[in-house]
């Protein structure tokens, strides 16, 4: 392969979806050589690891309600929840399992532990029991992050915010022993902090690091209290992960490569930088000789909606991505890495954020088929001109295999044209067929085919879906 990172991530914290699930995504991942699985365990709006030492963290933290029972501790809903109970996690015998399955599919989990930021559920998990105190009663910083949680940070400065960090993953390193595996790579996060965090902090004006010349009405002051903080944080965390899990190489997004200089051995960063939004990071990651995976959100984030259906899921605040735009991503090219620093790519790594995947069945269609094109490029990161070939592999054998694992995935919709007053229809994936209905009814697996070559007569309510002959799953009907 071209690069030896070759990664997935999924979020398990705004929506979980369970223990055989994801041995099923683990699976598929072995069949086409993804070797390495980022689990988000922790975000704003949950914690989904039983952690034994911190019981609160999942018996709150994992628990969404509006009005819980008597006695119950949960956090607000989020994310589409309705009015009743949500609720899931990973206990300690779950995690060790997941292991051991990843371990004989030749797949490494790698957690993500994410601080400073994105920590609204853990603060209110530790407020709830008292105990570790991660933020300042007094800070008077104002600051809102960009999903608009005004209390999301843990405060840098306090003992409290190490003690909990190593408590936390020390219980990570003793699932990876108790699994008989390698705690090889760690991923502590770091992304997407809000400007002025700490900074109306008395505990971190009290801190030796802490210029008394810094005003707080100056710009310039400001950015230099918060970059010496944020050093100041990496550098403890740094600390904290290698005394309780030595030997782990450290991973975090691109946001904290700023905070230290040169090549940071034994580190690698996660760049989710678009190619137009984000160039500088990019660079600035090149320069520094740091190394880094190709996250890239205009390509690599699975969340993105892969039409411009109007029931199509997903967020598209970066790109329409569908299996064929990825299938086409030229990973190097499109940030212009030159030759000669290529090898500071380790390699592409696919994100699943999960703030609006309700459902394993919607896990499913965000990630297949578009993983199998993810596959070929880690493999390959020049595309190649052979989308014909690659999406008769889909029709004819590759999705068959998936529904044979259990896995859903996507079927776009037929290709429609109007000739005469008659409906012809094609499909993106040879070896799928097209079903139809007449008077408004949803095609389905036991709708009457249109034969490959024929038409049928245009008339109101007449819907066509592609649709894998095997299953009864079809793409969204074209009227």
């Amino acid at each position: 392969p071209d690069f030896q990172h070759r990664g997935l991530f999924i979020d398990l914290a705004r929506h979980f979806h369970g223990l055989p699930h994801l041995k099923r995504i683990i699976t598929a991942m072995a069949a086409y050589k993804l070797n390495r699985l980022q689990l988000g365990i922790c975000n704003d709006e949950g914690w989904r690891l039983e952690i034994p030492a911190i019981p609160e963290l999942t018996e709150m933290g994992a628990r969404r309600a509006y009005r819980p029972s008597p006695g119950s501790r949960h956090l607000n809903p989020a994310w589409g929840d309705g009015h009743q109970l949500v609720q899931g996690h990973l206990t300690q015998a779950d995690f060790i399992e997941l292991l051991a399955h990843a371990r004989e599919r030749h797949v490494e989990v790698i957690p993500e532990f994410n601080l400073p930021g994105h920590a609204a559920a853990l603060i209110q998990c530790l407020a709830a029991s008292g105990r570790y105190e991660v933020t300042d009663p007094e800070d008077a910083s104002r600051h809102r992050s960009a999903q608009g949680y005004a209390n999301n940070v843990v405060n840098v400065c306090l003992p409290g915010t190490y003690q909990f960090a190593e408590a936390v993953l020390k219980a990570i390193k003793a699932c990876y022993d108790r699994a008989g595996v390698p705690l090889a790579r760690l991923h502590l996060g770091g992304d997407e902090v809000p400007e002025g965090a700490w900074l109306g902090s008395p505990a971190c004006r009290r801190h030796p690091l802490w210029q008394p010349e810094w005003q707080m009405n100056n710009r310039q002051h400001r950015q230099a209290a918060t970059a010496a903080l944020s050093r100041h944080y990496l550098q403890s965390i740094t600390e904290v992960a290698a005394k309780a899990c030595p030997g782990a190489q450290l991973g975090f997004w691109h946001e904290m490569s700023q905070h230290t200089e040169g090549p940071a051995p034994g580190a690698y960063y996660t760049c989710w930088a678009t190619e137009a939004g984000e160039r500088q990071a990019v660079q600035r990651l090149l320069a520094d000789g740091k190394r880094f995976v190709i996250c890239n959100a205009s390509y690599l984030y699975f969340d993105m909606p892969q039409s411009l259906h109007p029931a199509e899921p997903g967020l598209p605040w970066a790109a329409i991505t569908d299996a064929r735009r990825v299938h086409g991503f030229a990973p190097l090219a499109v940030w212009q890495i030159p030759p000669r620093q290529a090898q500071q790519v380790l390699g592409l790594q696919a994100q699943l954020w999960s703030e609006a995947l309700y459902s394993p069945a919607l896990v499913d269609w965000q990630l297949f088929p578009r993983s199998l094109a993810f596959a070929e490029r880690c493999w390959n990161s020049r595309p190649a001109q052979d989308w014909p070939e690659f999406a008769a592999a889909l029709g004819k054998r590759e999705l068959p295999y998936l529904h044979s694992l259990g896995l859903g995935f996507r079927i776009p919709p037929p290709g429609l044209r109007r000739r005469r007053g008659r409906i012809e229809a094609n499909v993106a994936y040879p070896g799928l067929e097209v079903a139809y209905a007449k008077d408004g009814a949803q095609p389905s697996a036991q709708s009457p085919r249109l034969a490959p070559g024929a038409s049928l007569k245009a008339s109101p309510g007449l819907q066509l879906a592609a649709i894998e002959p095997i299953s009864q799953a079809a793409s969204h009907p074209v009227s």
